[in-house]
């Protein structure tokens, strides 16, 4: 029987290696690195490492930088302070 899924998420919401990290744009060496550390969690199976898709998009939502507000930005203070000595 062929696969069909074509890398993506299969139905069991778990993801291969490989998928982990075409959906996380990193290397396999990276995310096979991260399952040593436990950097990532992840699901063994028959000896064979997964991932869950919602574990891999939480450490997208918990690795989310905020922009700085307008007022804190470095360019800003400078020219406020360029604009006082002038």
């Amino acid at each position: 029987m062929k696969d069909t899924n074509h890398g993506k998420e299969n139905d069991t919401g778990l993801m291969t290696v490989r998928e982990t990290a075409n959906f996380l744009r990193l290397k396999e060496s990276t995310i096979r690195d991260w399952v040593l550390r436990r950097r990532i969690t992840f699901v063994k199976l028959g000896g064979r490492v997964f991932v869950r898709q919602t574990d891999a998009q939480e450490l997208i939502d918990r690795s989310i930088v905020l922009a700085r507000p307008e007022s804190d930005s470095p360019h800003s203070t400078h020219e406020k302070e360029q604009g006082a000595t002038v």
